[in-house]
């Protein structure tokens, strides 16, 4: 009987996630309508249980017209097959192959239900769970190029992407909208004018905003709104839906993403929590390298020396803890134009700088690097990473908390 309860929950999951229908007050059905009802989204490296996010990928999915393709696969799904995928068949390997892949899942009593959708060219799109293939469309011509994006911002871009981007001071075809002219009168503007996606939209003008975290690379902020109510998290919504941010919008009882009608790729996600408000700007991901920080930009960049060598960017800074203790605060930086020689120098001068080899870290083998080490001080962990043939190295510092300084918190 277990077993075919098992079974039972097995169907009911993988039923919600391929279900056809219309959701959360939509008039819009689709092949995949049923993801809606994910709880969690992955890519190839991370995956996210953030409810607006999910929400709004799912919503951008289903934005688009599948017409399913019968007989001949097109050949563009094997282009960029090689023989290692084809003899791992598991969604992360499978997916490497894909410009865009996403598996949504959903529990269903202690069962995750699975469905990996993978995209290729803006044009096709395969059900990897169920074997199918469809040619993809869309009203909106900015509606694949929204997914691919939310996809990287989730994946990550390459460094070495980065750094192009960085040499070319950010660049996007998409339309831009004028910055926002902030309110300097308003008593959050002095924080929220810390976050690199700042202009994007105006100062929230309820509770109290503190950032908590700055995206460089996939060019996106995050703030934390406290003293607020159910009530100021509907005033927020409405006020920048009147402010533009009205397209493509994915909306629950406590969660709104909606694009800009302005500038194509801007977008803002305002979840409501028990405590807080937790609202989220960004914008093309092509602007990245349009707005760069340095070692001192990062809150943790105190706590060890800058490298004396090389080119140093700030990549990713959360600045807080929240939403969640295990959201540690940490800063990642990339140093361009080192080689090995000075990737051990900068070690060595964080050594004499009270760093001491950090053994529970050190004794990790990764035959991708040349240079890998781990550090700690009472106050802080440090990583410094070289892969093989690389001219750059990243440098990550965690902040420990007082109660626990024998892990990164």
């Amino acid at each position: 009987m277990k077993k075919v309860k098992l079974l039972a929950l097995m169907l009911a999951a993988s039923i919600s996630l391929t279900a056809c229908g219309t959701d959360g007050g939509t008039e819009k059905a689709g092949v995949f309508a049923g993801v809606k009802t994910a709880d969690r989204i992955s890519t190839n490296k991370y995956y996210t249980t953030d409810k607006v996010r999910v929400r709004g990928i799912a919503n951008l999915v289903n934005e688009m017209d599948y017409e399913e393709i019968e007989g001949d696969i097109p050949d563009v799904f094997f282009e960029n097959s090689n023989e290692e995928i084809e003899e791992d068949i598991s969604f992360d390997t499978f997916g490497r192959s894909y410009e865009v892949s996403l598996g949504f899942s959903t529990s269903v009593k202690g069962y995750m239900g699975d469905k990996r959708l993978c995209y290729v060219n803006g044009q096709y799109c395969t059900d990897w769970t169920r074997g199918k293939y469809y040619k993809i469309s869309s009203s909106d011509e900015n509606t694949y190029e929204k997914l691919k994006q939310m996809y990287l911002k989730l994946e990550g871009i390459g460094i070495l992407d980065y750094e192009k981007m960085i040499k070319e001071g950010g660049s996007s075809d998409a339309v831009m909208a004028d910055k926002v002219q902030l309110d300097t009168e308003n008593s959050n503007y002095a924080e929220w004018a810390k976050g690199i996606c700042c202009d994007i939209a105006s100062v929230p003008d309820r509770g109290e905003v503190t950032l908590f975290n700055n995206n460089y690379m996939e060019f996106e902020c995050a703030y934390k709104i406290d003293n607020v109510t159910k009530d100021d998290f509907t005033y927020l919504v409405d006020k920048y839906k009147k402010e533009g941010f009205n397209q493509d919008v994915s909306e629950y009882d406590c969660g709104f993403m909606a694009y800009s009608d302005k500038a194509a790729f801007d977008y803002m996600a305002i979840d409501y929590r028990e405590d807080c408000i937790v609202l989220t700007v960004g914008g093309d991901i092509n602007r990245a390298g349009s707005v760069t920080g340095g070692w001192e930009d990062g809150k943790l960049g105190k706590y060890a020396p800058k490298p004396e060598n090389g080119d140093c960017y700030i990549m990713r800074d959360r600045a807080d803890y929240y939403p969640a203790p295990g959201e540690n605060v940490h800063s990642e930086y990339v140093v361009y134009n080192v080689d090995e020689e000075q990737a051990g120098e900068y070690i060595e001068l964080c050594k004499r700088n009270g760093y001491t080899d950090d053994e529970d870290y050190n004794d990790i083998t990764d035959d991708d690097n040349q240079v890998y080490w781990a550090g700690v001080t009472e106050d802080c962990r440090i990583f410094v990473k070289q892969g093989k043939d690389d001219t750059f190295m990243t440098v990550t510092l965690y902040l420990l908390q007082k109660d626990d300084s024998d892990a990164v918190n």
